[in-house]
């Protein structure tokens, strides 16, 4: 959940059609749709500053979305399996993701670059 400027209730979701979508509980729409993920997003989350979504699909990949334009920024390869979840670090720098393979993996978000991997 997210309170926008307006102080609009935004919610961010994740769906098997392989999409993730920012909605307006005001207007009880979607504003706006991630996609690009070849299976389905099974995690979504918004970084600190709002301004990134991160998705973590059974594609075996994570994304990082511009989250006002929706254009997908960079695709995170490094799992061997579904990668169910994402995280930001409280400063944003960071995404943590977890997967099926028994991995977390800690990336560096401006360079896209694995910078810890914990298996």
């Amino acid at each position: 959940l997210l309170i926008d400027a307006q102080k609009a209730l935004l919610v961010l979701t994740a769906s098997e059609d392989g999409t993730a979508k920012l909605w307006s509980t005001d207007l009880g729409e979607s504003l706006r749709t991630f996609e690009g993920h070849a299976d389905s997003v099974l995690s979504a989350a918004w970084s600190p500053d709002s301004a990134v979504v991160a998705t973590a699909s059974k594609d075996n990949t994570a994304r990082l979305w511009c989250a006002a334009s929706s254009r997908c920024l960079r695709t995170l390869h490094g799992h061997r399996g579904w990668v169910n979840s994402a995280e930001f670090s409280a400063g944003g720098e960071l995404l943590v993701t977890a997967s099926d393979d028994g991995s977390a993996i800690v990336w560096h978000i401006p360079s896209g670059k694995c910078f810890l991997r914990l298996e």
